[in-house]
């Protein structure tokens, strides 16, 4: 179903709402959309602006003037923009396989785990692990690393298996806004929800690879409040997200030279990444 424009007055209120909860009589009523709109319009999204939810899927949402077509992404209409497009990317691994480096590697300290991230490797490896079919790309699944050639599960000391997995984690969400289309700007933000927002090393690692400043929303509930504003937007004749205003923390800067770093690094990750999604394929 095609949304409708956000200042599209479908109705007034009925009768009934009236009398049985003291509606004024006068209140429209307008078309809403779905829940993940809703979350665009609850962040106060700009154009170019991403949302990254950290939760037990990850998903990724943007906003773009232009938006590559590819079976591995979702376009949908800006809901209050129409010269802009939104996209979603969902990944299945997402915060359980952190949970399960965690657990394994980590004596279930998520403290552990900050510490691991924060080691070094000389030459850096890439790889990553999916015990679950990913999404995006469609089909990927297994343990794969760079130095190891026959592409067995990552069998390296702890703190260079949790580094190098949870890098691989963004390494690839990186690759794959490029491959839609879309370009970070010096305006573009990273605004992180979810569970894994709170995790202040895990958002220095993200804002490095994306190469974007990354802030945290001050209130919850964005749907429900997406909601509201595009009600809000109806009434008023708010036209574009920037004069709908939302608190965020700065949380990360992107560190150039780590940037940099991990540009080379994706490059690496995202060929090794086809050529194990190829021979998996094309097994026998």
């Amino acid at each position: 179903m095609l949304m409708s424009e956000a200042d599209e007055v479908a109705a007034t209120i009925s009768d009934y709402l009236v009398t049985r909860y003291g509606f004024n009589k006068e209140c429209k009523v307008l078309r809403c959309t779905g829940d993940n709109p809703a979350t665009l319009v609850g962040m106060s999204c700009r154009d170019q602006d991403l949302i990254l939810s950290l939760g037990t899927s990850d998903v990724l949402i943007g906003v773009s003037g232009h938006v590559t077509p590819s079976p591995d992404i979702h376009v949908f209409c800006n809901p209050l923009n129409s010269n802009s497009h939104m996209f979603i990317i969902c990944y299945k691994n997402g915060s359980l396989v952190r949970e399960e480096l965690k657990d394994k590697y980590c004596g279930g300290e998520w403290e552990r785990y900050n510490q691991m991230l924060s080691t070094q490797d000389n030459p850096p490896l890439v790889g990553n692990y999916l015990p679950l079919p990913e999404t995006c790309p469609a089909g990927l699944v297994g343990a794969f690393c760079s130095t190891d050639p026959e592409r067995l599960p990552l069998s390296h000391p702890p703190e260079t298996i949790v580094r190098t997995v949870t890098e691989g984690q963004f390494l690839s969400k990186r690759h794959d806004i490029s491959a839609a289309g879309f370009k970070p700007t010096s305006n573009t933000r990273l605004i992180v929800v979810g569970g894994g927002s709170v995790n202040n090393t895990l958002l220095n690692l993200i804002s490095n690879v994306f190469g974007v400043d990354v802030y945290r929303a001050s209130s919850a509930n964005a749907a429900a409040r997406g909601a509201a504003l595009l009600a809000f937007a109806g009434v008023n004749g708010v036209g574009r997200m920037e004069e709908l205003r939302t608190e965020y923390e700065l949380v990360s800067k992107t560190n150039p030279e780590l940037y940099h770093t991990y540009c080379g690094m994706r490059e690496n990750y995202v060929d090794l990444q086809k050529e194990y999604l190829y021979s998996s394929l094309h097994k026998e």
